[in-house]
């Protein structure tokens, strides 16, 4: 009797919230590079206090999704990781282009040869280190017990993100301690990626419908409203003043509590069909790397520092919120394009270039062998 391998149907979901991440990132750093919080209006600073939280839901998003995948793999990351450097470099390189053509001229210092390591483009850094370190990072998940898996969740969660939660009140920021770092609360967010992807259908909590979880993430959204407005009144002698984006870091119980919800309500979002919108979602996920190198290029103040002092004009503008929501679009738009142009051209060239280099590195490696 004949038995027929049954394959997995992939659900494009995930493609579509890769796109809805970084839109969402892109909506933070209008608000935290090209806005000045005092000079807004009463009304503008609830609503940039509250953006503010997307950038941190996007980063968390990006990094559960890597682990829900990579988790499963084996395979070497040599490739992965010589490409995303390839990738830094060539944006960075042309953000430096750009900058001496707008301003003039640019100035070569030490730094200049080293974006990667020192954090230029900080999450890309930190989700190569985490691509080195992810075949020993998938052997622990591959031979931890369940509830062993869950109990690490829990106090790593505990420990990075409850607490400081907490105790960064004396200090007027989550982030804080010598414990936690941003690397360190990526790894977490990797490991918990793959706990979801492995343990979906076992999790007495991950068992839950969707809608439970819609329930959860409009709860912890309303949670962030409601600390903005405590914090944005709130003010003790013996503490420092809060502000009312307090809640903004990626390690916030809140925004953990927006991030994780939203990422288990699309991974229990059936988009199998590969229906032409669905074909067009998951090209222009192929693209969101190059979105975010590119939109948040380390000279980009300097290069758009004229269209910073035109935004800043709408500080206290009723239409601040739709301005912001129309740059979005055309950022992502730009950074889109540039991103086509670049797999058709530079990409291509790059892809000779290696495939030339392997052949003759494979070469040399069989003839010392004979």
């Amino acid at each position: 009797m004949e038995v027929k391998k049954v394959e997995k149907q992939r659900n494009y979901s995930l493609d579509l919230l890769r796109v809805i991440a970084i839109l969402m990132i892109i909506i933070f750093h209008i608000c935290y590079k090209a806005l000045i919080f005092n000079n807004l209006s009463e009304f503008n600073k609830l609503i940039f206090a509250f953006l503010l939280h997307f950038g941190e839901i996007g980063v968390n998003l990006f990094m559960l999704i890597t682990g829900f995948f990579l988790y499963k793999s084996n395979s070497s990351k040599t490739t992965k990781i010589i490409r995303l450097i390839y990738d830094i470099w060539f944006y960075f390189i042309l953000n430096i282009i750009l900058c001496a053509i707008v301003k003039g001229g640019y100035v070569v210092t030490l730094s200049t040869f080293f974006p990667t390591s020192l954090g230029y483009f900080w999450y890309v850094t930190c989700y190569i280190c985490i691509l080195i370190f992810s075949p020993y990072l998938n052997l622990l998940i591959k031979n931890l017990e369940q509830k062993d898996y869950r109990r690490l969740l829990i106090i790593s969660l505990i420990i990075l993100s409850v607490i400081p939660t907490i105790s960064g009140l004396a200090v007027a920021s989550v982030e804080n301690g010598p414990v936690y770092s941003r690397f360190i609360w990526l790894i977490f967010m990797y490991f918990l990626g793959a706990y979801i992807s492995k343990y979906q259908e076992s999790d007495r909590l991950l068992k839950n419908d969707r809608e439970f979880f819609i329930k959860l993430n409009i709860f912890s959204s309303f949670l962030a409203i409601i600390f903005i407005f405590i914090f944005k009144y709130l003010s003790f002698s013996f503490m420092p003043k809060v502000p009312m984006f307090y809640m903004w870091p990626p390690n916030s119980i809140v925004v953990f509590l927006m991030s994780v919800s939203l990422f288990i309500i699309f991974v229990k979002t059936n988009l199998t069909k590969k229906t032409k919108v669905i074909k067009f979602i998951e090209k222009i996920s192929q693209h969101t790397l190059g979105i975010y190198l590119l939109h948040d290029a380390p000279y980009n103040y300097l290069i758009l520092a004229d269209c910073f002092i035109w935004f800043q004009g709408f500080s206290t503008s009723k239409n601040l919120v739709f301005l912001i929501a129309l740059i979005t679009i055309l950022v992502f738009a730009v950074s889109l394009i540039v991103s086509i142009i670049k797999k058709f051209t530079a990409d291509r060239l790059y892809q000779v270039i290696f495939d030339k280099i392997e052949q003759k590195l494979k070469k040399s490696l069989n003839s010392s062998h004979l």
